[in-house]
């Protein structure tokens, strides 16, 4: 398990700041890493962005003391299940499943 200091200062009460990715690339990543930001948000829902496009950043992101978190494009758990492959601290559907919804007659 990889420390986790974006968690760590939560639990403090610190204010954590991020930001996002504007482009995929290691040299942005860098740039961005070294801005002092505690985490870095990947958005692939509205980027079209490849699990192999990004597939290092979040590991260069964890070597800075970086918290990388990632919006997935699809929510089956087998792409969410991909993308943590990475390393990704976090992967958060674009939808939640709603049970009582499900379970009303009008859904």
């Amino acid at each position: 398990m990889y420390p986790n200091p974006l968690k760590q200062k939560l639990q403090r009460g610190d204010l954590v700041l991020g930001t996002s990715l504007s482009a995929p690339t290691p040299l942005v990543t860098a740039i961005l890493c070294k801005t002092g930001v505690d985490f870095i948000w990947i958005d692939t829902e509205h980027q079209a962005w490849a699990t192999e496009t990004i597939e290092t950043l979040p590991v260069q992101m964890r070597h800075a003391g970086v918290a990388p978190m990632i919006r997935v494009a699809n929510p089956c758990d087998g792409f969410i299940r991909d993308e943590c492959r990475y390393g990704k601290r976090t992967a958060t559907p674009r939808w939640q499943r709603d049970p009582k919804r499900e379970q009303s007659p009008l859904a």
